[in-house]
């Protein structure tokens, strides 16, 4: 997607609305993600701001990207878990998390890996907590989440 998004930037690149997914499969659905308040419109011969305040896209008009818009990261939520081995709270790695470096990945070593962001549960709504309050939250029967950047 971020390949995408770089490429929607340039305004040489760009085509009409309505032509772009011929010349670039995923387009679209790749300007209605970024919106069009982050992109800039081709109309009355310059590139200025979106004409109009709604969200909808125009075939018509040659659209780009902000050469300044950063894409919000994506992240990989993994399931604390006990090891069956050693009863120790952990991630398993799998097909999702083939970023991890060990098989099972102990608590302790979560905050130190690269793409790390943060430890969560969801309870009403997702609340953030601190390393020491994996465990206890475990205990009282939430299920608690280790969040990790995309890659």
């Amino acid at each position: 997607m971020n390949e995408l998004i770089e490429k929607l930037k340039d305004k040489n690149y760009v085509r009409a609305f309505g032509l772009m997914e011929e010349t670039l499969p995923g387009s679209r659905e790749c300007f209605k993600k970024v919106g069009k308040k982050n992109c800039l419109c081709f109309h009355g011969g310059l590139w200025g701001g979106p004409n109009n305040s709604n969200d909808c896209f125009n075939y018509q008009f040659t659209y780009a990207i902000n050469p300044d818009y950063k894409p919000e990261p994506e992240f990989v939520d993994l399931e604390i878990t006990e090891s069956a081995i050693n009863y120790l709270l952990g991630v398993e790695r799998t097909d999702i998390s083939e970023f991890l470096p060990y098989n099972f990945n102990h608590l302790h070593l979560l905050p130190s890996l690269p793409n790390f962001e943060l430890f969560w549960y969801k309870d009403t709504n997702t609340i953030r907590i601190n390393f020491d309050e994996v465990a206890h939250r475990r205990h009282e029967g939430k299920t608690v989440f280790a969040r990790f950047r995309s890659i």
